[in-house]
């Protein structure tokens, strides 16, 4: 059967990537949110760069996407990335929701947390969110997670960062875990 096939065209040569298109000093350099600090791209983006400059012409083809890609890369205001905490306890069966960046305290200290407690954080990565158990026991993997060790008498808080780990960019995403991170 494949003697019977046309014989495919012989792809073009790819020239290399001329990586002076490519001036990070265009990009958002640094940016500063208040108590959580700044940050940087162009550190990232340089090494992103070193990694994805040298293979074959696959690679050379997903190193062009990728480093077009990178240029985009600019912080999430941390207002804006929606990170939400939820908390969940042994001695309650209510979800309690709270907005990641400059939580409320009062509502926090009025919470079922337990500071005498152990605490265990799961945080979801790139395209993930915090998904519960259905109503005929199939849980995500989060929430599996999260039974464990409510059932070892922890408080759990999951972190979820959902908008910014939808990003069709990854590495818009994986620059901003920094500031998922501080905000935690």
């Amino acid at each position: 059967y494949a003697e019977s096939l046309p014989a495919l065209p012989a792809l073009p040569a790819i020239p290399a990537i001329d990586l002076s298109v490519f001036d990070v000093t265009n990009c958002l350099k640094k940016q500063c949110f208040e108590e959580l600090g700044c940050f940087s791209t162009q550190s990232f983006v340089e090494e992103v760069k070193k990694l994805l400059t040298s293979g074959d012409v696959v690679s050379t083809i997903k190193s062009a996407t990728a480093l077009k890609q990178i240029l985009s890369i600019c912080p999430i205001h941390p207002e804006a990335m929606n990170v939400t905490l939820l908390l969940f306890t042994p001695t309650s069966n209510k979800t309690q929701s709270f907005n990641a960046y400059k939580t409320d305290m009062d509502q926090f200290k009025a919470s079922d947390y337990s500071p005498q407690r152990p605490t265990a954080f799961i945080v979801h990565g790139y395209t993930d969110y915090y998904e519960e158990c259905d109503g005929q026991g199939m849980c995500a993997w989060m929430a599996n997670i999260k039974n464990y060790f409510l059932s070892q008498k922890y408080n759990v808080i999951a972190v979820d960062w959902k908008s910014p780990a939808s990003s069709i960019n990854y590495f818009n995403s994986a620059f901003n875990t920094q500031i998922v991170g501080a905000i935690v």
